[in-house]
């Protein structure tokens, strides 16, 4: 049952796994992330898609590479400051600056341009509240 549905799943950790449920039921299947559920329901049409907590996502960025999209087009993807893995927010322009700021990112300037950071989990809830991912 799963290889006729196997391009639909992500090309990371394709391993397959194998169980007994406390009933006896025998199951066949992958494991996946957080973030690997939100692109499989897409795949498959799925409406109702999980949505990632901060540290979900904090975690799939900084730990696994993923970038992930905001609904209004930005994105978040790690990058590598002075030697130091960070999350920085791609796409907002100068006046939403502040708000960001309020929310609980940082703006450095990083040659003669303004580069937003997201510093810690709790920020991208604060963040996904107002521009949730997107689907």
């Amino acid at each position: 049952l799963l290889l006729p549905i196997w391009n639909r799943l992500p090309d990371d950790n394709m391993r397959v796994r194998r169980l007994t449920a406390d009933d006896g039921e025998q199951l066949i299947g992958r494991v996946l992330d957080a973030d690997q559920v939100r692109k499989v329901r897409k795949a498959f049409n799925l409406e109702g898609a999980t949505e990632l907590s901060g540290e979900e996502a904090y975690d799939a960025i900084l730990n696994r590479g993923s970038t992930l999209p905001l609904s209004n087009g930005w994105r978040l993807s790690r990058r590598s400051i002075s030697g130091e893995d960070r999350i920085e927010l791609e796409g907002p322009d100068d006046t939403d600056t502040e708000a960001l700021r309020q929310l609980g990112c940082t703006v450095e300037l990083i040659t003669w341009r303004a580069r937003i950071f997201v510093p810690a989990p709790h920020v991208l809830d604060r963040i996904f509240t107002r521009w949730p991912l997107a689907a």
